[in-house]
């Protein structure tokens, strides 16, 4: 039995945030050894295959969709929370776009 104020949403929500922390972590752990060994001069290949532009695409088709779901949603419910994501999604499609 659910104690008050325990959804199971928010039993849910601890463990994906964890395991979202831990996946940090990792691409942490990768992203470091690889900026040391290119700022130290280090030849460095940058292998832009068609993977990663596929990758990016997929990214941006996501952040663009989620926009147009959190749009609706936000003015409906009048949630600031809502919006702050909208907004920072909305951001976020913009900075790959420059990147693409």
């Amino acid at each position: 039995m659910l104690g008050s104020g325990d959804s199971p949403h928010e039993k849910v929500e601890n463990p994906c945030a964890l395991a979202q922390t831990l996946l940090l972590l990792v691409i942490c752990a990768w992203i470091i050894p690889e900026a040391i060994a290119w700022l130290s001069c280090k030849e460095v290949r940058i292998d832009a295959s068609v993977w990663a532009f596929a990758v990016m695409a997929t990214s941006i088709v996501v952040d663009v969709n989620r926009s147009t779901v959190l749009e609706p949603a936000a003015a409906e419910q009048d949630s600031q929370s809502l919006e702050a994501r909208l907004e920072e999604s909305l951001g976020q499609s913009a900075r790959e776009l420059t990147l693409f």
